[in-house]
């Protein structure tokens, strides 16, 4: 079996299903459509191990960011916050990706993702070590005790939470590049734009990059490979077995922020 050309299919049929929901005069019907299109193939794609979801994420102290689109995340050993019509609050010790997905690219859409992104980054992440971990190395459970993980860097225990922005339709991608260089202070967990059937514009030695022509077919299959390679980087190194969300922190954070002494 040739993946490749099995995800340039995908594209393809992605490509149909967002022709066939232009029939439909609600433009939020119709976004909810291209959303949930674009979700199945991520989802059914990825490992079982994974979940992906719609929604706000949330950290230990309370801090909650913006809803993003599709939110690629394990499982979660905290409560379930809120499931509000297929919409979730997320810890942020359990996601792995996020992203935008939109109709029409724009710049002021690309602006409020990297904005989103920006407050994702503000939230900390707290783990502690598992039952293996304490039997393997009783020093790096103190390692994540009470110490916040940034989200950005990924040099810190755990992987960053990567970022992208997809749409169906783009501007040109001298347009877009352009665009991306005006912005300041691009997170670098940020990891660039996919336009379907047109290009992925991506970081490259320090250099806002469009994919070749002759690539614009794999757009899908790039954004899949990209957020894969962020669980491939968790599981070789075992990082799952060895740490979790600091879930006695939740709860003892929200019982004392809501409940008087």
């Amino acid at each position: 079996m040739d993946f490749l050309s099995h995800m340039k299919q995908l594209g393809q049929i992605l490509s149909i299903n967002s022709e066939i929901a232009s029939n439909y005069n609600n433009p939020s019907g119709i976004g909810d459509h291209r959303e949930l299109s674009l979700t199945d193939i991520i989802r059914d794609k990825l490992p079982s191990t994974l979940m992906v979801s719609k929604g706000e994420i949330i950290d230990s102290n309370g801090k909650r960011t913006p809803e993003f689109d599709i939110v690629v995340h394990y499982p979660s050993k905290a409560p379930n916050f809120l499931n509000l019509a297929g919409r979730k609050v997320i810890p942020c010790e359990d996601v792995l990706c996020v992203g935008e997905i939109k109709s029409q690219y724009n710049e002021d859409r690309l602006k409020t993702c990297i904005e989103s992104v920006k407050k994702l980054n503000e939230l900390r992440r707290y783990y502690r070590g598992t039952y293996l971990l304490s039997k393997l190395n009783s020093l790096a459970v103190e390692k994540y005790k009470n110490t916040p993980v940034p989200i950005e860097d990924g040099n810190s225990g755990a992987p960053a939470i990567a970022a992208f922005f997809f749409s169906y339709k783009g501007s040109s991608d001298d347009t877009i590049i352009g665009h991306l260089e005006d912005l300041k202070d691009i997170p670098k967990n940020f990891l660039g734009t996919f336009i379907l059937n047109q290009s992925q514009i991506i970081k490259k030695a320090a250099k806002w990059t469009a994919s070749p022509a002759n690539q614009k077919d794999y757009v899908l299959f790039w954004l899949f490979f990209s957020i894969y390679g962020m669980y491939s980087e968790i599981t070789k190194e075992g990082l799952q077995e060895m740490i979790e969300v600091d879930v006695d922190r939740y709860i003892t954070n929200f019982v004392n922020s809501h409940i008087p002494n």
